[in-house]
């Protein structure tokens, strides 16, 4: 992957995908945490279907193997979230579907259907990993959400452009470590066509370290 040029393919460079394969065979009954140091989407579904976890790191700079040790070993837990999309392949690319390439232009053609926008209308057909999706060492419960500046029309919160809304909603930590938490908030435009808006679009997102 370099600055200021398109990649050829989704796919891992060289051998790479073949050597998880065989560490993975050879390990036998042995887990395998498989580290993906890289800075895009990759075609990894045999990875992530054969491995136990998989563990994204991006380009983590010069302490990047210094945290990643602390997250393999538990010293901290990896509390990111994706922010893109991750397809099965390249072929199931809003990119690919919509835009033209010749070898001196290339057209985006997706309009606002970028992203997570075109897999809910695709109803997340071709995503190994959606928008947002991320895991780490213990699990949460999510209370009832609370809206404040709320108007009720047929069972469902709506609100005028440009109205101010404050949201809340209760995290609790059900695991046995203290770990982070994303929340994120999501909203869609009422009453409009659903074949010309988004289902859902994120509106604002909250981390918060939270005890065991």
């Amino acid at each position: 992957e370099v600055e200021g040029g398109d990649q050829a393919s989704m796919e891992l460079p060289g051998a790479q995908a073949q050597l998880v394969e065989r560490v993975m065979a050879a390990a036998a009954e042995k887990p395998v945490v498989v580290v993906l140091n890289v800075g895009s989407p990759k075609a990894v579904s045999g990875i992530a279907g054969a491995a136990p976890a998989v563990l994204l790191s991006y380009f983590g700079g010069m302490c990047g193997a210094d945290a990643l040790v602390d997250v393999l070993f538990g010293k901290t837990t990896p509390g990111g979230r994706l922010p893109t999309t991750w397809p099965k392949d390249l072929q199931n690319s809003p990119a690919v579907l919509k835009g033209t390439t010749t070898a001196a232009t290339t057209e985006y053609g997706e309009g606002i259907w970028l992203g997570y926008r075109h897999y809910d209308r695709a109803q997340q057909s071709g995503v190994l990993f959606p928008f947002g999706h991320g895991l780490s060492y213990s699990t949460f419960q999510l209370g009832q959400l609370e809206l404040e500046g709320e108007s009720v029309q047929k069972g469902e919160p709506r609100y005028s452009a440009g109205q101010d809304v404050r949201c809340a909603v209760e995290v609790r930590n059900t695991g046995e470590v203290d770990d982070s938490m994303v929340v994120q908030l999501y909203v869609r435009q009422s009453g409009a066509d659903q074949a010309d808006n988004p289902r859902k679009e994120l509106r604002d997102f909250r981390k918060s370290l939270i005890k065991a």
